[in-house]
């Protein structure tokens, strides 16, 4: 049996997650899609710095992130490995959310630096950082693989 089928605690866990991620990716998909297809240009193309400032944020964020999943997502597992399914939760829903918003952050940034300077290089982050937040929307088959694959 799955890990998810034993605790139906973590089903609910699951979805409140997908939720809170998919409105992260919501905020950022809806403000690009109004930058891209709504929003009109009174202003003329700015200095890019603000684009370059937005990749160097999200190029800072990057091994923050990596150690911070591998540490989280590690303490989760072992909360579960202990047989306290109460922790898993806590620590899991914790992790989801602090890595999401790593990223949402830059993104966010990104999109604001698109918007006021026209920058491809900033648009281009931005959906980066979407699709990022978009494969982390959370899934019980990946709790599942999660707790399974543990050593």
């Amino acid at each position: 049996m799955k890990p998810v089928d034993e605790h139906p605690e973590l089903r609910s866990m699951v979805r409140v997650l997908r939720i809170i991620v998919g409105f992260m990716c919501v905020g950022i998909g809806a403000f690009l899609g109004y930058l891209v297809f709504v929003h009109e240009w009174p202003l003329e193309p700015g200095d890019e710095l603000l684009a370059w400032v937005s990749i160097a944020l999200v190029g800072s964020m990057i091994p923050v992130w990596v150690i911070l999943r591998f540490t989280l997502v590690r303490k989760a597992r072992d909360a579960y490995d202990d047989d306290d399914v109460s922790a898993f939760r806590q620590r899991y829903q914790s992790a989801t959310i602090v890595l999401a918003a790593l990223i949402e952050g830059p993104g966010l940034f990104a999109a604001i630096a698109y918007m006021l300077t026209e920058s491809p290089v900033a648009l281009g982050v931005a959906c980066g950082c979407l699709f990022a937040l978009l494969t982390m929307i959370p899934s019980e088959d990946r709790v599942n693989v999660l707790l399974e694959d543990a050593p």
